[in-house]
């Protein structure tokens, strides 16, 4: 897993409040145990600093993140 980071203090150390994604439908195909499709859904995380303090949330995408401020 990648580590986020927080956009404030550049500190790995926070705590997640709460979680949302979107509904889109999705089918699992899975082949010999493994799922080989990708879920389409955006997987968005609340987080506090618990360096500094502040804000902030990161969205996972296909296999990708994005820290929002």
């Amino acid at each position: 897993m990648e580590v986020v980071n927080c956009p404030h203090c550049g500190e790995s150390y926070y705590a997640e409040l709460y979680s949302t994604q979107t509904l889109m439908n999705y089918k699992p195909i899975w082949k010999n145990g493994e799922c080989v499709s990708e879920d389409p859904n955006f997987f968005t995380t609340y987080c506090e600093c618990q360096n500094c303090g502040k804000t902030f949330s990161f969205t996972r995408h296909l296999g990708e993140i994005t820290v929002h401020v």
